[in-house]
């Protein structure tokens, strides 16, 4: 299993240089919810990037423009999302790839700091799959 997000925003060092002026002039308008919880003014938050390393599966991040559909082929929902894909890894097609929604763009809204978000996160991973040792975890 990977848990992808997909920020809303796009890819690219301009629009990379774009977003981190409108954080810090606007931060209330800025158009990503996940963007604003999980970066600071240098980069991805230290607490973020240790939860993402703890969690059971693996974590993927990417922008609407590198992936203009799910994995399972259906149309981007509304963004920040967080898909659970079920990879089969024995195929190469992306379409026989399932997945459904971990957390939606209203989730990922609602959420107003990072300890909310990453909650969020753990809770609803134990509710698709039986609550796990991180992946680096020794038996």
């Amino acid at each position: 299993m990977r848990l992808v997000f997909i920020y809303n925003a796009k890819s690219g060092l301009l629009n990379g240089a774009l977003d981190f002026v409108h954080k810090i002039v606007s931060p209330d308008t800025y158009a990503c919810s996940l963007c604003g919880l999980t970066y600071g003014p240098l980069g991805m938050k230290r607490a973020w990037a240790d939860f993402v390393e703890s969690l059971p599966v693996e974590v993927a991040f990417t922008y609407p423009d590198r992936m203009p559909a799910l994995p399972d082929g259906q149309p981007l929902p509304a963004l920040p999302v967080g898909v659970l894909v079920d990879k089969d890894n024995h195929k190469d097609n992306h379409k026989d790839n399932r997945c459904e929604i971990l957390l939606s763009a209203s989730d990922m809204n609602a959420c107003t700091s990072l300890d909310e978000l990453m909650a969020r996160v753990t809770e609803r991973l134990d509710t698709v799959r039986p609550p796990h040792p991180p992946r680096d975890a020794k038996p």
